[in-house]
């Protein structure tokens, strides 16, 4: 079963977005801006109620 985190990063700088991200295994699977911890927390809750349908599209080969 993988490791899976979801997180909410507060910009980098004054001018930028927060960041929800979405890392499986130690690996970087989706990073999205988000202009509110409320808006990454609903993204991030989204992505938990697909997480395994997410992760095998993640892990797709890429064309």
């Amino acid at each position: 079963m993988p490791t899976t985190k979801l997180a909410i990063y507060d910009p980098p700088a004054p001018d930028m977005p927060m960041l929800a991200v979405v890392v499986v295994d130690g690996e970087l699977l989706a990073c999205e801006p988000v202009y509110s911890k409320s808006e990454g927390e609903l993204l991030l809750s989204k992505v938990r109620e697909n997480l395994p349908e997410f992760i095998t599209e993640a892990r797709l080969p890429q064309a």
